[in-house]
């Protein structure tokens, strides 16, 4: 009889292979849709990132809109008041035009008191100057905050950002603390996405009043610039509550916050921390005693 183990045994392996072959293929096709669905996943992902920058926007220009209101309306009130005093007394000077064009006598003048109008209505013109320029100044503020103007990342010097965030958010921290500022004259420019950091800084600010204000007196503000080798560092100091030690380590997870909805504390750090360290290469970190108050340190590379 012939010997059929070597066909056997070809036709055992030639299974083998055709089973390793389907095998590789269902693998194959099962990394495939494995792929497929990262990078579905991946798509959502970067939406809700999307999203939650959008959001945290809408939420840093809601909690300043009614403090902005107020910075504007102020001026606004006192340039109309201005401009109605201006009226009267352009009426009184036609009165007084009338009175020379129909020969009045000099002793009729006397009803005029033009002294007064003499010494007030360049008050009232400078007033209505100084308001104008104090509306265009936040208008402008409000705009560099809002808009990078140039798409990416550009070179800014980071004492501009602080300035333009401190006019936005005056309203809120005007009536309760002291603003100090220690700036380093020397400090190059940063590169940065202007929008984002001036978000970032704005957040930092609005916490920072909202600390103190939960302590409940007048407190300070206290922003420093400094540089540490190719990087220049922003800190944000105030004297309000602090942060509770048992909250500290998880101040920077998805969804926490430290206070109620709609008060800040929560998402914005989260995005502040993506933003500072995966967008810009830099770090952030807080100090925080319990009652003393917070320390936030945000390190953005220079321009080269």
């Amino acid at each position: 009889m012939p010997n059929l183990e070597p066909i056997l045994a070809t036709s055992e392996l030639a299974q083998q292979n055709l089973d390793l072959t389907v095998a590789l293929q269902r693998q194959s096709a099962e990394l495939l849709r494995q792929s497929q669905e990262l990078d579905e996943l991946n798509k959502r992902l970067r939406l809700t990132q999307e999203q939650l920058n959008s959001a945290s926007k809408l939420a840093t220009i809601g909690r300043l809109a009614a403090g902005i209101a107020h910075e504007i309306s102020t001026p606004a009130q006192f340039i109309g008041d201005n401009l109605t005093f201006l009226r009267e007394t352009f009426d009184e000077l036609w009165k007084v035009i009338d009175c020379f064009r129909s020969g009045g006598a000099p002793e009729e003048m006397g009803q005029f008191d033009l002294d007064y109008l003499r010494n007030e209505v360049p008050e009232a013109l400078d007033a209505s100057q100084e308001g104008l320029s104090r509306v265009n100044r936040i208008v402008q503020a409000m705009r560099r905050c809002a808009h990078s103007g140039t798409p990416g990342m550009v070179a800014v010097p980071i004492e501009e950002i602080i300035q333009n965030c401190l006019a936005v958010s005056a309203g809120e921290w005007k009536y309760l603390a002291k603003i100090e500022t220690e700036f380093d004259p020397e400090l190059p420019p940063i590169s940065c996405v202007r929008a984002d950091i001036s978000r970032i800084v704005l957040n930092f600010l609005v916490n920072a009043a909202q600390s103190i204000r939960e302590k409940g007196s007048v407190g300070l503000i206290t922003i420093r610039t400094l540089r540490r080798g190719d990087f220049a560092e922003l800190s944000i100091e105030d004297d309000g509550v602090g942060i509770p030690e048992s909250l500290q380590s998880n101040l920077f997870d998805p969804f926490f916050n430290t206070r109620p909805a709609g008060h800040g504390g929560g998402q914005e750090l989260l995005m502040a921390r993506r933003v500072i360290v995966d967008q810009h290469f830099g770090q952030l970190s807080f100090y925080s005693v319990p009652g003393q108050g917070t320390k936030f340190i945000i390190e953005l590379p220079l321009a080269s």
